[in-house]
């Protein structure tokens, strides 16, 4: 199956497991998995569509959101700042947000939606 399908037909659960990163990690990784056509694209998608709509619909607070933790340019396990302002964005987006994940203050998971696929993404 298609990974651009895949993820379009599973949406609730598009993200499981998030470690924190330099920059909205959703956002970069949405733009990048739905910036390759495939033949779905091109016919058409309504959940793609859905996918892209809401990414664009939040780009403004996503690109303040990037400068702000670039600028605490907080070295690795160190990134205090940066750590809060994803974890507390995921929780505002619906994410049943896990801090201080595997004994690491900086980790978190954030979680959305129940079943399967469970996708992970680790910085």
């Amino acid at each position: 199956m298609d990974l651009h399908l895949f993820l379009a037909r599973n949406k609730k659960t598009l993200l499981n497991m998030i470690s924190v990163l330099k920059i909205p990690f959703l956002f970069l990784l949405l733009v990048t998995l739905f910036s390759f056509p495939t033949a779905a694209q091109k016919k058409g998608n309504p959940n793609k569509d859905a996918v892209i709509k809401s990414v664009e619909s939040r780009k403004a607070e996503l690109v303040v959101m990037s400068d702000k933790i670039w600028s605490y340019a907080e070295t690795a396990l160190k990134e205090k700042q940066s750590f809060k302002v994803l974890a507390d964005y995921a929780e505002v987006q619906g994410f049943k947000v896990e801090r201080g994940v595997a004994g690491m203050p900086t980790a978190f998971i954030a979680t959305y939606g129940s079943g399967k696929p469970i996708v992970g993404i680790l910085g």
